[in-house]
């Protein structure tokens, strides 16, 4: 076991000279961070799903407030994880410092290079759709057209967090800020039609409840989905000012601010809408009963700010899970390199981007959504065992925020439910770990060789040296 090193080597480790990301995340930007990476395009699509899984509105709603509850409990095991361990990568690090180096690189093989670029790909594609939709009418604009903005948007939110991290953070900040106001109008939308005619659906109650516990997992994945980004400060935590304070407040009252607002903008759905007229356009039917025309107008506006909001987030902390991998040597080392001025990880920002493009470009992005959630809680499983890992072979590492013991183990086993409930429902679910395949070759022909075989490393350093000169970085 390690012994005690006193400032947790400043809670900061920098692989091979690369420099530090500064600090320039304040608490406040903290939590427009972690509220602006989960309100994305899930709250306006993801609630006619949670409803037909449950089968009454009773249980949707709860269903709502357990995954809020979920994702609290997530937040809170990953703060212990963050304050212990405030670097870049988030769960690069925990795992291969918990798991070792497999581990650690499978991770970032997952979701570095496909999860996340995906995940922002959606985003992106969702904003596409809304911004241009007001120029069709009632026509439907292409896939191409959808596809060259997307595009254009995950370039242009590239360029911006290459640019400048500080410009990125308030241009979170203030899309957050505007679709807090978007989704106010929602629910304010709800109060008026309440008032002027009743309750809707709400007053079905548990009518019609499901009784198939599979079923009722895939209402959670619904609801789960529209909550996920509650990790996302912990990507940059080598960012965050104070990460020991500030990184727990703002998981807390970010996820905090995001579940009451979810909440009631459920309450609003379930108030203007009768069960049958939900469909994946909750949001645009509720603004179209509420407002008449107008509402072809407000409800594509709350959508494109959440989407900008959540693929802008996206891109500065997904990046920073290829930052982890060059440091570590899972990925070129010029993934960890810094701008000299800008301060930036410019490389892995431009790499990043440009999986997502590539993603957007493809196209399937719908049926990637589930298969990439069942991903996504098989990491969440693995990082919530990492906190009983870390304190059995790091007993000594400084941790200024220590969750309760039980519940790292709960939330294991809520992620072992999300797991298995899939897999009962299709067992094809099981074919997405033939992704792992490539992955351990990649890890074995090549990272374990780089390690033994000197032109490998001096192949690496070439190019490193290469890239500095080119981008100006260090």
């Amino acid at each position: 076991m390690d012994q005690p090193n006193g400032s947790n080597a400043k809670a900061t480790r920098v692989k091979d000279g690369a420099r530090d990301l500064p600090r320039e995340i304040s608490l406040s930007y903290a939590i427009t961070i972690i509220a602006g990476c989960i309100m994305g395009s899930g709250i306006f699509f993801t609630p006619h799903e949670t409803l037909v899984n449950s089968g009454s509105v009773g249980l949707a709603f709860i269903v709502w407030i357990s995954a809020g509850l979920l994702a609290m409990g997530g937040g809170l095991c990953y703060c212990e994880l963050g304050t212990s361990l405030p670097e870049s990568g988030g769960e690069c690090v925990y795992f291969t410092r918990s798991y070792g180096q497999l581990a650690g690189f499978l991770y970032v093989w997952m979701t570095g290079l496909i999860v996340r670029p995906v995940s922002q790909a959606v985003e992106c594609v969702a904003f596409a759709s809304y911004f241009v939709q007001p120029f069709y009418g009632a026509s439907s604009p292409s896939s191409l057209v959808v596809s060259a903005v997307g595009i254009v948007a995950a370039v242009l939110l590239g360029v911006i967090n290459a640019v400048s991290s500080r410009v990125s953070v308030r241009i979170i900040a203030v899309l957050t800020y505007g679709k807090m106001a978007a989704l106010v109008g929602i629910v304010l939308m709800g109060v008026y039609w309440g008032a002027m005619h009743g309750p809707g659906s709400l007053s079905t109650g548990f009518a019609g409840t499901t009784k198939d516990p599979k079923t009722l997992g895939l209402a959670f994945y619904g609801a789960l989905w529209a909550f996920d980004g509650w990790n996302a400060l912990n990507y940059v935590a080598e960012e965050i000012q104070d990460p020991q304070r500030n990184l727990p407040k703002g998981i807390t009252a970010g996820l905090l601010l995001v579940i009451v607002c979810y909440v009631c903008v459920n309450l609003s759905y379930f108030t203007v809408l009768s069960k049958s007229e939900f469909s994946e356009s909750v949001a645009h039917l509720v603004g179209i009963k509420v407002l008449g025309q107008a509402g072809l107008l407000f409800i594509p506006l709350c959508v494109t700010l959440s989407t900008l909001s959540a693929a802008c987030g996206s891109c500065m902390t997904s990046s920073r899970i290829l930052v982890a991998g060059g440091r570590e040597g899972f990925l070129p080392r010029v993934l960890a390199l810094v701008h000299k001025s800008r301060s930036t990880p410019i490389i892995a920002i431009i790499v990043h981007s440009f999986l997502s493009s590539i993603f957007i470009a493809g196209g399937t992005l719908e049926s990637l959504v589930n298969a990439f959630s069942f991903i996504q809680w098989i990491i969440y499983g693995c990082a919530f065992m990492a906190v009983y890992v870390l304190r059995w072979k790091e007993p000594y590492l400084d941790r200024p925020y220590k969750v309760w013991f039980w519940l790292p183990g709960l939330m294991t086993l809520a992620s072992a439910y999300l797991i298995i409930d899939p897999i009962l429902e299709n067992p094809s679910y099981l074919f997405i770990m033939l992704l792992l395949l490539p992955g351990l070759a990649v890890f074995f022909i090549f990272i374990r060789q780089q390690m033994k075989c000197s032109a490998l490393r001096q192949l690496n350093d070439s190019v490193t040296m290469a890239s500095m000169k080119a981008f100006n970085s260090s």
